[in-house]
Parts: C-alpha cells; sequence; structure tokens
C-alpha cells in the first residue's frame, strides 16, 4: 500500500514537473489590455439605474397568456362586378407587413393572372438606389443629442447615465484596479456610501485635477506603464472633420484598344459561342457580364451591339432568370421578335394587344409596357436578372424620353442593365447618372470604329463630288469642284475670245471617284434655309424633281450601288417622288413574281374587300418595280411588307422617312439626302448631327460592302457651304439629355407609395445629375467667393455712408432681377416683335427693335437702331468706359440722365440675337411690319426717324403694356417692381453719391448673392422641377384628386388608371356622369379627341356626327377649360397638346371612329377624313389602349354600366385590318 503511495506521488511530481511555466506577459495583456464583452458590474451599477421589482405584478405575468395569431380568416366570395355573395370561403392571413414589407421582393406573390402585368392597386417593389430600407431603420432607432444611436435594436431604452460629476477615466482606473487583486464589493450600502464621496470630492474640478496631474507625473513609472496608454476615454470621441472627398465615380470608362489575349480564360464557360471572333468591345462586355456587372455600349449602326444583347439573354436562359428586352417603339419590338426567334425558341413579346410566350426567358417589349409592369406592381420583375434598354439615344425624344428616366429609377436593385446606344458624346456622364441613381458600377465600353467606312458625296449636275472620305477628313478640293459646276464663275473679258470661259468640266469615270477638272471662281454664297411661302407652304421649291431621281438612280444601278434609301422630310413628297418613278423598273421577271406572292400572301389575312385599297393597290405597283415608300401614314401590315421585301433584296428605291432609321436593322449600300433641312413643326431647321449620323448610318451592309456610300442632293444655284456640311457631317452628336417632366399621373401614382417620396425620384432624375456631380467643384467655388467676400468688404468697410450705399445696391440688383424675370416671361408670352429696347451687348446700353422671335426660347433678333458710342480714337473708349458704369444702374425710363437723344445712329440694316435677360427695358412704341420697311432701300432710315421721333415726344420712354398678361405670378412680379422702384426713389444722394464708391459696394452685393445662389442651387430641397412639383399638388388638390394630407382619393385613384395623356381631361369626363345617356360607338368616338394628335389644316373643318356627340364635343371643350383654368390659376406649365388642345382638330377623327364602331368598312372609313390610311389605324390601335384603361377606371368607381359599354365599344373596334396581326409575329 505504501508503495503505491509512492508511485502515485512520483508520478504527480512528474506531471506537475511537464507543466509549462505561467506566461506573465500574456496574463497582464489579458487583463489590462485585451477589451473586455461587457462593462464592469462593481461601477456599472452605479450608473445603471435598477427598475424595482414589483413581486405582484411579476408573478401575474407568469399565469397570463400571450395574444394568438390568427392564421385564418373568414371572407364573402363575390360573383361580378355587381359584388353578389355567393358562398363564404376561409383564407390564410398573411402577416401584416410595413411599408416596406409591401414593397419587398419577399412580398406574398398576387394572382397568377397579374403575373406578367401586374394589378391596378398593387405597389411597386422598392426603387434602387434609394435607400428607403436604411431611411426607415434609422427612423425606427433612436439617437441622442448628438445624432449617435443610444438605443440597441431589440431594447425599449438605453444606459440611463446619472449626472453625478463622476470622472470615468478616474472610475475605469478603480475597476482595472479592484480586477487585478480579486476584490468585489457587493454591499449596496458600501456602494452608496463611495458614490456619496465621489459625488463630494469632484466639486473642486480644476484645481484637484491639476493636482491629481502633478502627483501622476511625480510617480515613478514601471514596466507596465509603458504597455497602457497615456489617457482613459470612456467618452464619445470627437468627431474628426475629414476634407471634403470627390464624389464616388460610377462610370468607368473600358480601353477597347487593348486586345484581350485571354478572353477564354477569362471567361472559360460562356453562356454562347459564335462561329466568329469577337471584337474587342464585344468581349468587354461579355467579360463584364460575366462577372456580374452591367454595361453601356455605344457604336455605330452594325458595329455589333445586339451580340451584347444576345449574350445577356443566354446567360438568362443558363441561369434560369428572365431577361427583359426594351425598345423605344412598337415596330421595332415586333422586328426584334422575329429576328430572336430565329436564333431562340424561348422568347416571348408583350405590346398593348398581343401577349405571346409571357412565360418566356427573355420578354420583348416597349418601355412603357415596362413602366406599367413597375407601377402595378407585376411579380415577374422578381424573377428579370437583365434589363436591355436598345436605342438609348432616344432618351433625348421629347414624348418618350422621360418614360425612359421613369423606367430607370424604378427599376428594383436585384436588376443589372444593359444600355445599347448609338455613338453619343456623354456616354460617361449618362453611365455615371444610372450608377449614381442605382448604386451600380457601369462599366462604358463605346467604339468609334464603324465595321464598313463610309463616304459621302455631293449630287449635282448628273455628278458626284466627294466631300467626306473614309478617314473622316473633309475634301475642300470635291467642294470646290461641286461648287463650280452648279455656279460656273464669270466668264472672262470679252476680248478673250471665249463665250463661255475655262474648259468645261468632265464628270469622269465610276460615279464614287466623281469628275475632275472644272472651273474655280468666286467662293459661293452661304447656305441659308428660306422658308418658301405659297402654295407649297413649308417645303423647300427647289426639292429634287423626277430628272435629278432619274439620273441618279440610273447612275447608282450602272455602277452597282443599289439598293439604295432616300431619305425625304416629307410623308406626302415620298410618295409624289415614288409615283415619278414608276417609268423605272428594278426588278426581274423573277423578282416581280416572288414580290406579288408575297404581298399576296400578306394581305390574305385581310377581309376581301380591304386587300383593293387604294394605298394597297398603289405598294404594288410601286413594289413590283423595286420601289418602295416607308411612312409613319402606310398601313401598318403594308409598312412592314416594305420591309421584309427590303431586308429579302427586293426593293431596290425606298423612299423614306426619318422614321425608317429608328432602330430598324435594315441596312442597304446607299442613302441619298434629298436635302439637309427639314420642318421640325416649327420652322424648317438643318438636320442635326446625331439625326444625319443615324441616317447615314444605315449605308454599308457589313460583309457584303466596302465602304458605304452617302449622297447629299445639291438643289438650286448654290451648294451647301463648307461650314454647313462639316457641322452636319464631321459635328459631334446631339449629348443625351434628360427630358424629364412631372405628369399628374406620376404623382399620383408615387403619392400612394408612402416609402418612395416624388421629391426622391425628381433627384434621382438625369436633370438634377449635375447638380450632384458638381458639388464638390460649387463648394471649392463658394470658398472662393466667400474668401472675395471678405476681401470686398475690407475695400468697403470704411466708406461713410456704406449702410444707405448697401440697401441701395440691393434695390439696384432686385429691380434688375425682376425686370430680366419679367422680360423673359413677356417675350414667350407676348408678341413684342416691332417693339423698341434697350438692351446690352458687349458691354454697350443699346437701341433696337424687336425683329423676330428666335427659335430658343425667350430670344429674339434684334436689329441695331443706335449705339452710344463705338470703340475708335482713345476718346470713344473713354467715354465707353464711363457708359459702362453707368450700366450698373438700372435703365429707368424716369431717369433724367437716360432722357437724352443718341448722338449716333446706325445707317445700315445690323442685326444681333439677344436673349431675353439681355434686354432692359422695351418700349411701348411699335413699328408694324418691320421686315417690310427694312427690306425698302432706305428701310433703316426710317425706323431711324420713328425712333428719334419717339425720343423727341417722350413716347419711347412709356414701357410695353403687360395687361395682356393674365399669368398670376407675372403680376405679381409687375407689383413687386413698382415697390422696389418705389423704395429706390426715396434715396437721396445728392452729391455724396460717388459712382466709384457705388460700384464697389454693389461687387460686394453682387459676390453675396452669388454665394447665396450657389448655395440655394446645392440645396437638396432645390430642384427645378420642386416648384412645378409643388403648383402641381396645388392643382390636384384643388380638384379634388388627393386630401390635404397628399392621400390619393377617389379621383386620384381614377387618374392613376389613365397612362396615356390627358389624365385629368379624362378623370374628369368619367367621374362627371356625363356618358350615362352615350352608346359604345359615341364614347369611343369622344374618347377618340385624346388620341388623335390632331393637324393645323384640319383645326378650321366643323365638325358635327349627331348631336348627342355634338353636346359631348362642348362638353368635353369645357373639361379642357377647366383644367386650362386650374392650370393658370396655380401657374402649371401645360405642354403644348395639353394647351392647344382645341386649336388642333382633334375631333378630326370622330366621324370616323364613330362609324368604324358601327361597323362600317375601312375603304368607306378612308372616304370620309383627308387623314391618311396609317393614321387612323394607329388611333383605333391606341383607342384600344384608352378603352382599357377607361374599364380599370370604371371599376374602382364602380360604375357597371360604363365598365360594360366600353368593353362593347372595344369589341366593335377590334376587327379587321386595325388590328391585322404583325407580319413579324
Amino acid at each position: 500500500m505504501l508503495e503505491e503511495v509512492r508511485l502515485v506521488k512520483q508520478a504527480l511530481a512528474g506531471q506537475r514537473a511537464d507543466l509549462p511555466e505561467p506566461n506573465l506577459d500574456e496574463e497582464l495583456v489579458d487583463r489590462f489590455l485585451t477589451p473586455k464583452t461587457g462593462f464592469s458590474a462593481d461601477w456599472l451599477k452605479r450608473f445603471q439605474g435598477d427598475q424595482p421589482l414589483n413581486p405582484a405584478k411579476f408573478i401575474s405575468g407568469l399565469y397570463s397568456l400571450p395574444d394568438f395569431d390568427d392564421r385564418t380568416g373568414i371572407r364573402f366570395k363575390r360573383k361580378g362586378l355587381e359584388g353578389h355573395i355567393e358562398n363564404l370561403e376561409e383564407y390564410t392571413v398573411v402577416q401584416k407587413e410595413g411599408q416596406d414589407g409591401a414593397l419587398s421582393l419577399t412580398r406574398a406573390m398576387g394572382a397568377k393572372k397579374d403575373f406578367v402585368r401586374g394589378r391596378s392597386g398593387r405597389l411597386p417593389f422598392i426603387p434602387g438606389g434609394l435607400d428607403i430600407n436604411s431611411t426607415t431603420e434609422s427612423k425606427v432607432m433612436h439617437t441622442d443629442s448628438e445624432g449617435l444611436l443610444d438605443v440597441a435594436p431589440g431594447l425599449s431604452r438605453g444606459m440611463a447615465l446619472v449626472e453625478t460629476g463622476i470622472d470615468l477615466d478616474v472610475l475605469a482606473l478603480e475597476a482595472a484596479e479592484k480586477e487585478s487583486t480579486g476584490e468585489e464589493d457587493d454591499d449596496e450600502d458600501e456602494e452608496s456610501e463611495q458614490l456619496e464621496e465621489t459625488e463630494i470630492e469632484v466639486e473642486d474640478d480644476d484645481d484637484d485635477e491639476q493636482e491629481d496631474e502633478e502627483d501622476d507625473n511625480d510617480k515613478p513609472q514601471t514596466a507596465i506603464d509603458f504597455l497602457l496608454p497615456k489617457e482613459f476615454s470612456f467618452v464619445r470621441p470627437k468627431k474628426t472633420v475629414e476634407p471634403q472627398q470627390k464624389a464616388k465615380v460610377w462610370a468607368h470608362m473600358m480601353d477597347i484598344n487593348q486586345p484581350i489575349t485571354n478572353f477564354s480564360e477569362m471567361v472559360p464557360n460562356p453562356a454562347r459561342t459564335w462561329p466568329f471572333e469577337l471584337d474587342n468591345f464585344q468581349k468587354e462586355a461579355v467579360y463584364h457580364l460575366e462577372q456580374g456587372d452591367s454595361v453601356f455600349v455605344a457604336a455605330h449602326t452594325s458595329a455589333g451591339k445586339t451580340v451584347v444583347a444576345e449574350y445577356a439573354m443566354s446567360m438568362a436562359l443558363r441561369n434560369m432568370t428572365k431577361c427583359i428586352y426594351t425598345s423605344p417603339i412598337k415596330a421595332l419590338s415586333n422586328q426584334k421578335y422575329r429576328d430572336f426567334l430565329q436564333e431562340y425558341d424561348d422568347i416571348g413579346i408583350l405590346t398593348g394587344d398581343v401577349q405571346i410566350n409571357a412565360e418566356a426567358s427573355t420578354l420583348i417589349m416597349t418601355t412603357e409596357i415596362l413602366r406599367s409592369m413597375l407601377y402595378r406592381g407585376a411579380d415577374l420583375i422578381r424573377d428579370v436578372e437583365f434589363i436591355i434598354f436598345d436605342e438609348v439615344h432616344y432618351v433625348n425624344d421629347s414624348e418618350r424620353g422621360v418614360v425612359w428616366e421613369e423606367v430607370i429609377i424604378m427599376l428594383p436593385d436585384h436588376v443589372k442593365f444593359i444600355l445599347l446606344s448609338a455613338t453619343v458624346p456623354n456616354t460617361f456622364e449618362f453611365a455615371n447618372w444610372v450608377g449614381r441613381t442605382k448604386q451600380k458600377d457601369i462599366y462604358v465600353i463605346s467604339t468609334d470604329k464603324r465595321p464598313v467606312p463610309l463616304t459621302h458625296y455631293l449630287w449635282a449636275k448628273n455628278n458626284v463630288f466627294e466631300v467626306v472620305g473614309p478617314t473622316g477628313q473633309f475634301n475642300e478640293e470635291g467642294w470646290r469642284m461641286c461648287r463650280d459646276k452648279i455656279s460656273p464663275p464669270a466668264p472672262p473679258p470679252p476680248q478673250d475670245g471665249k463665250g463661255r470661259g475655262g474648259s468645261q468640266a468632265r464628270g469622269g469615270r465610276g460615279g464614287a471617284r466623281g469628275g475632275r477638272g472644272g472651273l474655280r471662281g468666286a467662293a459661293a454664297g452661304k447656305f441659308e434655309i428660306k422658308r418658301q411661302e405659297g402654295k407649297r407652304g413649308r417645303f423647300n421649291n427647289n426639292a429634287p424633281g423626277k430628272t435629278v431621281f432619274m439620273d441618279l438612280f440610273n447612275k447608282l444601278k450602272k455602277d452597282e450601288l443599289l439598293p439604295a434609301v432616300v431619305f425625304v422630310f416629307s410623308r406626302k413628297m415620298t410618295e409624289q417622288h415614288a409615283m415619278s418613278m414608276r417609268a423605272l423598273d428594278f426588278n426581274t421577271g423573277k423578282e416581280k413574281s416572288e414580290v406579288h406572292m408575297f404581298i399576296d400572301q400578306a394581305v390574305s389575312r385581310l377581309r376581301k374587300e380591304d386587300r383593293d385599297l387604294p394605298q394597297i393597290m398603289m405598294l404594288r405597283d410601286f413594289l413590283g418595280n423595286g420601289i418602295g415608300v416607308h411612312h409613319s401614314g402606310l398601313l401598318p401590315i403594308m409598312k412592314e411588307v416594305v420591309e421584309i421585301l427590303f431586308a429579302r433584296g427586293l426593293v431596290k428605291v425606298l423612299f423614306a422617312t426619318e422614321t425608317f432609321a429608328m432602330g430598324l436593322n435594315l441596312p442597304t449600300r446607299t442613302v441619298v439626302f434629298s436635302a439637309l433641312s427639314k420642318f421640325d413643326s416649327k420652322a424648317m431647321r438643318m438636320l442635326s448631327p446625331g439625326e444625319y449620323t443615324q441616317m447615314a448610318g444605315r449605308a454599308g451592309r457589313r460583309g457584303l460592302d466596302k465602304v458605304g456610300t452617302v449622297i447629299i442632293l445639291q438643289n438650286g444655284d448654290q451648294v451647301a457651304s463648307q461650314a454647313s456640311l462639316k457641322s452636319v457631317i464631321l459635328g459631334t452628336p446631339t449629348k443625351l439629355s434628360s427630358q424629364f417632366r412631372l405628369t399628374f399621373t406620376m404623382i399620383l401614382s408615387l403619392l400612394r407609395i408612402e416609402a418612395v417620396r416624388v421629391e426622391d425620384v425628381i433627384q434621382q432624375s438625369f436633370s438634377e445629375n449635375a447638380k450632384h456631380v458638381l458639388r464638390p467643384e460649387v463648394e471649392i467655388k463658394i470658398q472662393a467667393l466667400e474668401k472675395s467676400v471678405a476681401e470686398q468688404k475690407q475695400v468697403v468697410s470704411k466708406l461713410a455712408n456704406l449702410d444707405q450705399l448697401y440697401d441701395f445696391a440691393k434695390l439696384n440688383t432686385k429691380y434688375q432681377l425682376l425686370t430680366r424675370q419679367l422680360y423673359e416671361f413677356a417675350a414667350i408670352a407676348l408678341n413684342l416683335t416691332g417693339h423698341f429696347c434697350v438692351f446690352i451687348y458687349d458691354d454697350i446700353r443699346a437701341v433696337g427693335i424687336l425683329y423676330r422671335r428666335s427659335h430658343a426660347k425667350g430670344a429674339y433678333s434684334v436689329v441695331f437702331v443706335s449705339r452710344n458710342f463705338r470703340p475708335g480714337n482713345d476718346d470713344t473708349l473713354k467715354k465707353r468706359a464711363v457708359m459702362s458704369d453707368k450700366h450698373f444702374l438700372p435703365f429707368i425710363a424716369d431717369g433724367p440722365h437716360f432722357r437724352r437723344i443718341p448722338s449716333k445712329t446706325n445707317n445700315r440694316v445690323n442685326f444681333r440675337q439677344v436673349e431675353s435677360t439681355q434686354i432692359e427695358f422695351i418700349s411701348n412704341v411699335r413699328l408694324k411690319n418691320p421686315d417690310k420697311i427694312l427690306a425698302k432701300p432706305k428701310g433703316i432710315d426710317e425706323v431711324t426717324s420713328a425712333f428719334l421721333e419717339s425720343v423727341s415726344s417722350g413716347e419711347f420712354f412709356n414701357e410695353v403694356s403687360f395687361d395682356k398678361i393674365k399669368a398670376v405670378h407675372a403680376k405679381t412680379m409687375l407689383s413687386d417692381r413698382k415697390e422696389v422702384m418705389n423704395e429706390m426713389s426715396k434715396f437721396k444722394f445728392g452729391s455724396s453719391f460717388k459712382l466709384k464708391q457705388f460700384r464697389s459696394v454693389l461687387k460686394l452685393v453682387e459676390l453675396e448673392q452669388q454665394v447665396a445662389g450657389l448655395r440655394t442651387s446645392m440645396a437638396i430641397q432645390n430642384t427645378e422641377l420642386l416648384p412645378d412639383y409643388e403648383q402641381r399638388l396645388e392643382v390636384l388638390k384643388d380638384g379634388n384628386y388627393i386630401d390635404e394630407h397628399m392621400n390619393v382619393l377617389l379621383k386620384g385613384r381614377v387618374a392613376c388608371e389613365i397612362s396615356t395623356g390627358f389624365e385629368l381631361y379624362v378623370t374628369e369626363l368619367l367621374l362627371d356622369n356625363f356618358l350615362a345617356n352615350y352608346e359604345p360607338e359615341e364614347i369611343v368616338a369622344l374618347l377618340s379627341a385624346f388620341v388623335f394628335e390632331g393637324a393645323r389644316n384640319l383645326a378650321n373643318q366643323a365638325v358635327s356626327v349627331t348631336p348627342k356627340l355634338d353636346q359631348g364635343m362642348r362638353k368635353l371643350l369645357d373639361i379642357v377649360e377647366y383644367v386650362h383654368d386650374l392650370a393658370t390659376k396655380h401657374q402649371v406649365i401645360l405642354t403644348s397638346d395639353e394647351e392647344q388642345f382645341a386649336e388642333k382638330g382633334r375631333f378630326a377623327l370622330m366621324q370616323a371612329v364613330y362609324e368604324w364602331a358601327k361597323g362600317m368598312s375601312f375603304y368607306e372609313i378612308t372616304q370620309l377624313t383627308e387623314v391618311q390610311e396609317g393614321t387612323i389605324v394607329r388611333v383605333i390601335n391606341r383607342l384600344d389602349e384608352v378603352c382599357r384603361a377607361v374599364m380599370s377606371a370604371a371599376r374602382i368607381m364602380g360604375d357597371i354600366d360604363l365598365y360594360n359599354k366600353v368593353n362593347t365599344a372595344q369589341e366593335r373596334i377590334k376587327r379587321d385590318i386595325a388590328f391585322c396581326s404583325s407580319l413579324y409575329l
């Protein structure tokens, strides 16, 4: 037994010997330096007020039962729109979520029938980038006075800090000492005594702290002291001010000039491959798509952007997600569906009236359809991985551009973007906006390389002259040869013996090579666009004639440069040109047979009587000869016939308007421009570089042509100037610009979503992008201006009458500002042509006559009448300098120093374009027909005499009357300006007024206003659209669409359903119950006024169908006037269509629609109106959309009769040629 004990002791001794020695350093670090997971219980209780325990309440709580959560409920099961109770049903109660849950992607699914298009009243998903979740969470979590979070999630309160004056540093040291010695004091009485002692000791603050610091400094430091920090601080650290960081860049420009040699390694398992090697920009885009990024691809037509779209579609198919392909127009959607269907089986399309394979992996639709799906909360959006925006450059479209921005803002966060666009100069800016809006990195991949380079020629006198080669260099020699061909130089003197002078130019060979030789003479005049008067109206009398086209097409056919597209900027002229070419025949007998067989097959889906419509018969003749016509006035089915035949090479010459270039993938060998100018519904103007590039880009078929040919016809006796040609052909394309505007439907739809504010959506728009991007630069500018303000204050600080000068300077600037704003409004609201005015130009105060309103908003062409001084000798310059100082005083007609007769007047006509903000004074004196007066040889003298006479009589100094302006804010500006002028007249300076001193004070005021203006412009609340938003809110409140608390009322819910435009007009018409006594065909006839765009030539035509419809027209016009009055009252600027509703002949198709709904044939319909067939069909198609919107509104209103009537009307108009299925589907 003893032996066993000895062995155990030895074993234990050996075991202890094997134990490692304790590491004191680790123990010290663990005890003093390692952060603890909780506060010391010893001193935490001193600050944490313990709640007293109520035993009775605690015990009773143990016996109480929690509230039960009902998982099911009982509800009535109703039948039909009348809502008759049929049965009771039990349903599962979905757990109620907050507003965020209602917008969440994880919310409960809707009905299966609403999966694709959504449902009215359903909320959209949370828009990505608006940061709604974090905003709401921050509202829930409590913050202290310093903005710091002090209540942890899940707790009802935070730490209750008692104001004891305890020094936390001292307390922390005491706690550390106790912890090191292992002492703990659990006695509460002792703790309270120590607390009292501590409270007494800390009353002497400064002296005791200083003594403690001295004592601490005298204490010898041990080794452990070097491991500890010098100071302990358990209080909140002071906020360190970091330097202003630059705004985050969301767009990244990719360098595509560097070849990607290891593409197979970067994308080892591609979703799709092609039989050809991808270009660099395509590889770059594919790589970033595989990395989960969004891309913006900008390239020329036919460069291969569709490859990127196809790869995204293949990725969606592989990932079992969805891809949405959007296009700007329905026709392009149909064509893309046909093209993609040849590559993919899982393709669907959604349009207003067609839904094919809606469950497909890739869906093709217009942007308007996607917007409707977003607002209606379509569950399909959950599954979408990619959104492809094709033809992004159409964001510049004034009508549809807002839809693109709205969709981009409203898309959820999980969606990736593929943006495809033609080359535009600000791709980075637009991509950066998309990235900032959606909080995503966007990789910009842009290439200027054309797969088929273009050569541009001028056609004149049966010859072509190269002006821009494939390298993009302007050929001045070719331009001069064309000029000399059109306008030969003057003949030499008679003694030379040559009647015509010089050698005649030879045409040369090879068409595209052009002629050689020719004479060089005087420089050609500047190319001008003149609006022709008379019967032809807006069209240029120099339009190319029959012989020009005959010679051109024979030349193109001879040189094998067909097929060709001729762009003509008039629907009527396209048909006239095609009619004049009927003698030409480009097709062989076999091709003619193929054309007629295809047309027969296409029109076989029409009723027999519709197959012989005049338009169809006319196109049969044209197309048989290989000549086509393409414009928006064609029947949709015939427009598709032309497109398909052109794609097959059976149309050799196509006369088309610019709509042919809108995204349609129909390349050709040659593009011909009948002119470089067009009428844009306001005036004749030159084509923009972007428009020209889009149309010219159709030339050159990839893989078939080495060079694309572009020919510009030169008509008349002058060639287009070099400047004009360089601007159009080589100019910078139009930038992507925001067309974002607020509509009543958008506001009402967003007001329904509590978690999304309209102000947030406005701030996310592209129009506000510059403010966010420039914010750092503006802040730097503000700092520099504030420094200048401080310096200027030092300059004027010693002036005796500083306060008086300062107040007068502020009034001076306010008067000038009000005058500028008033004249800017008057320049648009009034016809000021012929009025004399005073304006600032090149630091000179000059007098002129407002000659003609310019195309620019608020600008006028002004003819100089008098200049006070002109630069010349030194005396004149000195006088001019003195006059420049007077410009700091506003031109007030009552001022005596302004009432003097000018010493010099103009003796020749001198035009300048002047902005309304440059005009200081507009006289009430007006000359009638100034253009006719100035056209006379001595016209300027007549104008000058009238001016001098008006100055002598004093009539010149009477300001123009603003009585015709009814706008409230204009009246307010007039009143404010008059009040300011009265205040200025109270100042009596006398001899104490020194202009130099006033100039210094005025400079200070202007600097201060610049600083204030920049700060205001950068304020979050200040957006350009915010005033418009507030004014529209007042209209909605006044019209009972929303209440005072921004809750959407019944009228507002009805207006939300009207997404086809004129939402307030339609809503007022529906809720007035005016349509209750109307038949279905009469209702749809009245609704046609909201769809047909009208025309000026139809405005004066009397429309009378039936007495009831005449009464309906008057009622509709009353509603229009009521809405206009509301808008005017609250200063809302309506669109041109809304303002000119009654003047544009919108009722012209009412009879045609009425008879169509009653069953009349389409041929008979065309005999009732001058409107082209294609326009009639387009109106009827859009009426179908309006009917669906009205039916949804009737469902919300509970008006069963109206619902049934509109449903009947919809069924009656959906027939025959108007709703013939597309050839692409």
